[in-house]
């Protein structure tokens, strides 16, 4: 076996302290001129050339066979002598390595004789259940479930939980007969951004949701000193809901935004987001939708009316659309963020609502185009 010199590769730089490319290294028996091989691998199956010639980093394998020395000569790459060290000893392995009354082989310790007391790091004993009560560990025991407060379990015991919780859930006590498990409000969710079925999980019997109804869009433009005006935003409704049967299903409804329009007619309307009983009985919440912008006229036009919300334990209503003179207005902002920019007199369009629910943007210009489209609701359950 060979041993590693003291850095994984060794490297070696000029005197100017650059790495030495291309530098060579010539490896004798200590005090003689007699060439000693080194090697490539741990194995010591390829010997390195003498001199090695060092890579572009001034690096090489340099692998020295153990309880031999070595004397070293570092040239640089026109053979200049930059130091020559003698006596270079290799790391040896631990395998080889002696001490009065210790034998290391294949990774284990024997030969302590007696057993190396606590106070130096041992155990004091030569079995595992001696060391357990040398050490102060108790007897091995195995609990069904964690015990009784009034009960101890030692250091290093094994213990068996049988009364395991769900997905989710948080251990919040262990002092009975079992342990008791929770789930903790928020850790986990569910967002519908189209319609769709919502599942109870396993272990939910409330839930909160959130409920953001479709944006209206914005109006066209009458002239291009005529803009549209701004769509209106959805409802939200916020809902806590108690309970509730796992496995159970709720019905959800995700309103579409307003389409945009281009020309001199009104924007569209968004579509009302809710949420209504499914397998599990519940009370329909609805986010109601935004508006689309009225129809512009030769002075302009007011925006379209934010939407409302019924039956959540919060409700809110959405952002009237900005109105318009020669610009489009802006669309109304939901509970989530603003709405989509109006267009510009030069030729710029309106903008899609940006949050979830908001409204579209009015045109300003017929040459510019449409108006900006109502931004789609959505509908999040955590729990």
């Amino acid at each position: 076996m060979k041993s590693l010199n003291a850095a994984p590769k060794a490297q070696f730089f000029t005197t100017a302290g650059l790495p030495l490319v291309g530098g060579k290294l010539y490896t004798y028996v200590a005090g003689t001129s007699t060439p000693q091989a080194t090697y490539t691998t741990e194995a010591g199956g390829t010997a390195n050339t003498n001199p090695i010639i060092l890579d572009t980093r001034g690096e090489c394998n340099l692998f020295l066979t153990q309880s031999v020395s070595y004397k070293f000569i570092l040239n640089d790459a026109t053979d200049v002598l930059i130091w020559s060290v003698d006596n270079i000893s290799s790391l040896s392995g631990l395998a080889t390595q002696s001490a009065s009354a210790v034998a290391i082989t294949g990774g284990s310790i024997s030969g302590l004789s007696p057993p190396l007391p606590i106070a130096s790091g041992g155990t004091g004993a030569s079995t595992a259940a001696t060391a357990r009560t040398a050490l102060g560990l108790g007897t091995y025991a195995v609990l069904a479930v964690p015990t009784a407060a009034a009960t101890k379990v030692m250091l290093g015991d094994a213990v068996s939980v049988t009364a395991e919780g769900a997905t989710g859930q948080l251990l919040v006590g262990n002092t009975g007969a079992a342990p008791t498990w929770a789930t903790i409000a928020g850790v986990l969710g569910q967002v519908f951004t189209t319609t769709g079925t919502f599942t109870i999980p396993a272990n939910i019997t409330a839930l909160k949701v959130t409920v953001i109804g479709g944006g209206g869009s914005g109006a066209g433009s009458a002239s291009s000193y005529s803009g549209g005006g701004g769509g209106g935003a959805g409802a939200t409704a916020i809902s806590y809901l108690t309970a509730l049967t796992p496995g159970g299903t709720i019905a959800v409804v995700v309103g579409t935004g307003g389409a945009a329009v281009t020309g001199v007619v009104a924007g569209n309307n968004g579509v009302d987001s809710t949420i209504a009983s499914g397998t599990q009985t519940i009370t329909t919440v609805t986010a109601g939708k935004g508006s689309g912008a009225p129809v512009a006229t030769g002075s302009g036009a007011e925006g379209g009316a934010g939407g409302t919300a019924t039956n959540g334990t919060i409700n809110i209503s959405g952002g009237d659309g900005a109105p318009a003179r020669v610009e489009g207005g802006n669309g109304g902002a939901s509970s989530m963020g603003g709405g989509g920019r109006g267009g510009t007199p030069s030729a710029d369009p309106g903008i899609v609502g940006k949050a979830y629910g908001s409204g579209g943007g009015g045109a300003a210009n017929p040459s510019a185009g449409f108006s900006g489209a109502g931004k789609a609701g959505i509908v999040i359950f955590e729990w």
